[in-house]
């Protein structure tokens, strides 16, 4: 190690990034225009992603389906979707996402953030964050109780619904109400005692206590899953 650090070549490249910190520190780099437009780019970007995700986010509030027939901007498109007519809206006023729009209806290979795979990933991302903040509240209420259901889908696959039940106290307004929170649908593989149980403790690994469970087949369950017991 200590010939290392003595070694020539090492204390001149050592030299040239301690030099290339103090230039990029103080903008007196060779490549400063270089790194003027990629900050310039990239605060385009943040921009651009900004609007994106502020109209997904107000689709997903209003329960409203963000696709539509086709997935361009080209004018003979009857449909072309809630979210991507909401963002030509926003054109409209937005000189930024108004060139963006135009960027990438001249260029569909492009990277633009306009498609499905986006809209999918970052209702993703709010979901989780959805999640996490109620099951903040569920930890702090630490009781609760859970309603499950099942039903097939389009695809015959079947899936378990949770929902939450718990107490929401507000100690600086000495107020409480009761909440029910979905949280999910989970598929599930078979729809006997055990499997549903096994499913439930799988996915209240993140959760405190449990305080009962209700279903509409909670009837059939036997007695010796009391987790599933009718409550």
């Amino acid at each position: 190690m200590d010939a290392h650090e003595n070694a020539p070549s090492h204390r001149a490249c050592f030299a040239d990034w301690k030099e290339l910190e103090r230039n990029l520190r103080t903008n007196s780099a060779i490549d400063i225009e270089v790194q003027s437009v990629y900050a310039t780019e990239k605060q385009k970007w943040r921009y651009v992603l900004s609007r994106i995700s502020h109209c997904i986010k107000f689709l997903a509030t209003q329960n409203l389906p963000l696709r539509g027939h086709r997935e361009n901007q080209c004018e003979d498109v009857g449909n072309i979707g809630n979210f991507l007519g909401l963002m030509k809206l926003v054109a409209n006023f937005d000189p930024i996402i108004k060139d963006h729009m135009t960027r990438s209806r001249g260029n569909p290979g492009s990277t633009s953030y306009l498609g499905s795979r986006t809209q999918n990933e970052l209702i993703h991302l709010m979901a989780g964050q959805v999640k996490e903040k109620l099951l903040r509240k569920i930890r702090k209420a630490k009781y609760y109780g859970i309603l499950v259901d099942s039903t097939p889908d389009l695809a015959h696959r079947e899936q378990l619904s949770f929902v939450l039940r718990y107490v929401d106290v507000d100690y600086e307004q000495k107020k409480a109400q009761v909440r029910e929170s979905f949280l999910g649908f989970v598929q599930v593989h078979e729809k006997n005692a055990e499997a549903l149980v096994a499913t439930i403790l799988k996915n209240l690994r993140t959760t405190s206590w449990i305080s009962g469970t209700a279903g509409p087949n909670a009837m059939t369950m036997p007695p010796s899953w009391p987790v599933t017991a009718p409550v």
